[in-house]
């Protein structure tokens, strides 16, 4: 009878301890970690951009000699322009850490028509006794080929770039006297100096970003051969001597393709 009465009382106690545990709410599990928020640069691009630009030409003709001492003509011309640009771009990043390292490729269609125009006097009267000189150089378009070095914070990218440029300009330069042609002259001449630049990139979506740029390319001093005419007869063996700088302001977006392997 007593060992009935202690089951009993054991089994008592049994069920209300289940029924408790079955009123208790469940055990709470630990929450998750949130990632951290975080772009990826790493990765192959292509993109467009548009902007502007301003050029200086400095435009000297060492060739006339002493002719030109004779002639009166200015020992140097300044021409210098503003205008549109568009183009494109392509490139490659790779991010380790906070650092990123690439390449990048674009051509951009520039309209940066510079002229200058000057009116000298001559010795002894020649042509009329004074001449007006026109001086064009129109640069069309221009390509950089440069390695990128770049400091990320999240979706911003703070660069710079250095490479290699191209610059195609065409040239005119035009000489008349008392409302007649004395002159006139033309050449076409693809470029090679070098750029330096820096921008600032942000990552607005997972493969787009958007930019904001500046450069500055250096074409040095090179000498441009002329074809052309004196009072309709051919002139060979001038030339002239041109210094140039472009500056170039670029908004643009880039789409990453792929990761890299």
């Amino acid at each position: 009878m007593k060992k009935l009465l202690l089951l009993g009382v054991a089994f008592s106690v049994m069920v209300c301890g289940a029924v408790r545990a079955a009123d208790l709410p469940a055990p709470m599990k630990a929450p998750a970690v949130a990632p951290i928020a975080g772009y990826d640069w790493s990765g192959i691009y292509i993109g467009a951009h548009l902007g502007g630009g301003w050029t200086t030409n400095d435009i000297s003709d060492p060739s006339l000699g002493f002719l030109g001492i004779i002639l009166g003509v200015p020992p140097l011309q300044t021409a210098r322009s503003t205008g549109f640009l568009g183009g494109g771009e392509a490139g490659w990043n790779y991010q380790i850490g906070r650092f990123v390292v690439g390449t990048e490729y674009d051509a951009s269609w520039t309209d940066l028509k510079a002229n200058n125009t000057a009116t000298f006097a001559t010795l002894g009267g020649f042509g009329g006794g004074t001449i007006n000189r026109a001086l064009g150089a129109n640069t069309d378009w221009t390509a950089t080929s440069t390695v990128r070095l770049g400091l990320a914070q999240g979706p911003w990218l703070f660069y710079s770039k250095a490479g290699a440029a191209l610059a195609h300009t065409s040239y005119t330069d035009t000489w008349t006297s008392a409302g007649a042609l004395v002159f006139s002259g033309s050449a076409s001449q693809t470029k090679v100096g070098w750029t330096v630049g820096t921008g600032l990139e942000w990552g607005f979506m997972t493969n787009w970003s958007a930019k904001l740029e500046y450069d500055y390319i250096d074409m040095g001093s090179k000498t441009v051969p002329l074809s052309g005419t004196v009072n309709g007869v051919g002139l060979a063996a001038f030339s002239l001597v041109n210094s140039q700088a472009i500056n170039l302001v670029k908004v643009g977006v880039n789409y990453r393709l792929m990761p890299l392997p």
